[in-house]
C-alpha cells in the first residue's frame, strides 16, 4: 500500500508533459506470485502455509457449483471466480516506474508490515466473539 501512495506522490509532483496522455498502472514493478505472498504472510505470522488444491480439483468443483447455481443453490465459487484467481493481471509499468522511480519498500518488507498490521489489530477480526 505505501508503494502505491508513493506513486500517486510522485505523480502529483510530476510535470505535466511527462504525465499527459498517458496511462500509469499503480503497482509493484515486480509481479507477484499469490502463493509466494500468502506463504510469505504465514511465515512472518508464524501459522502453517496454507495448502493448496489440485489446479483440476478447482475446474471440477468449479463447473459443478455452476451446475448448482442452475437450481437455485447459491455458492460463492464458480468458474467465473476461478478464472479471476488464475488469471495473470501483468501490466507494462514501464512510464510509472520512470516517472516514480525505485519504490520505497521491498515485497518482503511489504508482507512484514501487512503481517504486523494484522497480528497488532486481530482481536477487530475475531469472529468468534
Amino acid at each position: 500500500m505505501k508503494n502505491i501512495v508513493h506513486q500517486y506522490y510522485q505523480l502529483i509532483l510530476a510535470p505535466n508533459e511527462s504525465i499527459q496522455r498517458k496511462t500509469f498502472y499503480l503497482a509493484d514493478y515486480e509481479p507477484l506470485s499469490l502463493r509466494s505472498y500468502i506463504n510469505g504472510l504465514a511465515c512472518e505470522m508464524n501459522v502453517k502455509k496454507p495448502k493448496t488444491v489440485p489446479l483440476s480439483i478447482c475446474y471440477i468443483l468449479a463447473k459443478t457449483f455452476d451446475i448448482l447455481s442452475k437450481f437455485g443453490v447459491n455458492i460463492p465459487y464458480n468458474s467465473f471466480r476461478l478464472k479471476n484467481i488464475i488469471t495473470e493481471y501483468i501490466f507494462d509499468l514501464t512510464e510509472t516506474q520512470k516517472v516514480c522511480g525505485k519504490l520505497p519498500f521491498t515485497t518482503q518488507e511489504g508482507i512484514k508490515k501487512t503481517a504486523n498490521w494484522f497480528l497488532d489489530y486481530k482481536e477487530h477480526f475475531d469472529t468468534k466473539k
